[in-house]
């Protein structure tokens, strides 16, 4: 997918007077994880370090991601020092902002929930190394699912986590919302950070459907940016 797709989608923000970048990222077909967040933070890190030459304000960037977008929007998120390439090492990768859309956050429940169906004929799937998080991890079969918890942001919640906005529909057939976006809210109050989360859920939404662009969730996502980068 052109990731430059996505520019007209943010034209809102342009609006409200943001900066938008449109971030490349290595998929699953090209390279298995870490790849995807190495590039993710080199890319802040080089916006940080052009920030004069974008008129970008280095100290306030905020990251937003759809479904696997969301997956490393959220774990840009938890400003933690692991996956940094050499690139723009001079330069910080921290997000002081996120928007996570419907973002796998937890792997290996959605490893396991896809499993159960490899027996039924007319499964999408039949092998654990053929999922959506198999391919993003690859690698040996027999340990994906303990390799997957490292590609898993809900293990990384941390106070130096930027504060987080997350946008789940609860009809979700891909990611339900039950084995992502409620396993991280959870675990982020139970670490006693409830004030970093923003959580709403989208009553009848699917995975990326109608409903996450309507002009009150558009809003809502302004808001929040307002809030914490302005």
């Amino acid at each position: 997918m052109d990731k430059n797709l996505m520019l007209g989608e943010m034209s809102q923000f342009a609006d409200a007077g943001y900066v938008v970048a449109s971030m490349y990222y290595r998929s699953s077909d090209e390279a298995h994880f870490p790849a995807q967040i190495i590039d993710v933070k080199t890319a802040i890190r080089f916006l940080r370090a052009n920030a004069l030459k974008y008129e970008i304000d280095p100290d306030r960037i905020g990251v937003l991601g759809r479904s696997a977008g969301g997956h490393l929007a959220a774990f840009a998120a938890m400003n933690t020092d692991t996956f940094e390439s050499e690139e723009w090492s001079g330069w910080s990768s921290k997000a002081d902002a996120c928007c996570n859309m419907f973002g796998p956050t937890d792997v290996v429940a959605l490893m396991n929930e896809e499993e159960k169906s490899f027996n039924n004929p007319g499964s999408r799937w039949h092998r654990i190394e053929d999922t959506h998080g198999g391919k993003l991890i690859g690698g040996d079969p027999s340990t994906i699912k303990e390799r997957a918890k490292s590609a898993s942001p809900v293990n990384y919640v941390n106070p130096d986590m930027c504060p987080m906005l997350i946008l789940h529909g609860d009809n979700d057939p891909l990611v339900p919302l039950e084995l992502s976006s409620d396993i991280l809210y959870n675990r982020i109050k139970e670490a006693g950070m409830e004030e970093k989360a923003d959580y709403y859920i989208l009553e009848g939404a699917g995975h990326g459907s109608r409903e996450f662009f309507q002009d009150e969730v558009k809003q809502l996502m302004i808001s929040f940016f307002d809030q914490y980068l302005k």
